[in-house]
C-alpha cells in the first residue's frame, strides 16, 4: 500500500511537471508570434557622452518602443550586436521601453549614425536596426594631467600644509 501511494504521487508529481514545462513552452511560442518579422522602432530617444576630460569611454544609449501592424510590442526578448559583440537589450518594469547601452574608447568612437542590428532571442527572423548619432564633439582636455592625477596632488597639498600647520619643530 505504501508503494502504491508513492507511485501515485510521482505519477502526479511527474504530471505536474511534464504540464508546467508545456504551458512554459506555449507562452514562449504565444510571445514570439506576436512578435512580427520587421517590427516599427517608434519613440528613439538616443544619447552619448561627449565631455572626454572626465572619461576616455563614450557611453551610447537608445531608449525606444516597438510597434507592430500599429500595436505595441510588449516583452519581446531581445539583444543587439553592437561591432562584434553581442548586447542584451533591457526593458522598464512594464515591458514596453527597450534599452540598449554600450560604450566604445573615444579615440575610436564613430562620429554620425550608430546603427546597431537587434534581433529576437525567439525567432533568428526578427531583425531591425537602432541607430544612435554620435556629435564626435569630444571636448578636448586642456588639462596637463589627468583628472586623477590633480586629485592626488590636491589630496598630497591638502597633506603637507596641515602637517606644517601643526608641525611644532
Amino acid at each position: 500500500s505504501l508503494s502504491r501511494s508513492l507511485s501515485r504521487s510521482l505519477l502526479s508529481t511527474t504530471s505536474m511537471a511534464s504540464s508546467l514545462s508545456l504551458l512554459a513552452l506555449f507562452a514562449l511560442c504565444a510571445s514570439a508570434a506576436a512578435m512580427c518579422s520587421s517590427p516599427t522602432v517608434v519613440d528613439l530617444e538616443e544619447f552619448t557622452t561627449t565631455d572626454s576630460s572626465l572619461s576616455d569611454q563614450v557611453a551610447f544609449v537608445a531608449s525606444f518602443r516597438l510597434q507592430c501592424s500599429g500595436k505595441g510590442v510588449k516583452d519581446a526578448g531581445l539583444f543587439a550586436t553592437v561591432g562584434s559583440e553581442q548586447v542584451e537589450v533591457a526593458t522598464n518594469e512594464d515591458g514596453d521601453v527597450y534599452q540598449i547601452s554600450w560604450y566604445a574608447a573615444a579615440s575610436e568612437a564613430v562620429s554620425g549614425a550608430n546603427t546597431v542590428t537587434v534581433q529576437s532571442h525567439a525567432s533568428s527572423d526578427v531583425k531591425f536596426s537602432v541607430t544612435v548619432n554620435h556629435a564626435g564633439k569630444q571636448a578636448s582636455s586642456s588639462l596637463p594631467l589627468p583628472t586623477e592625477g590633480i586629485a592626488w596632488l590636491a589630496i598630497a597639498g591638502v597633506f603637507y600644509t596641515a602637517r606644517n600647520l601643526f608641525n611644532t619643530d
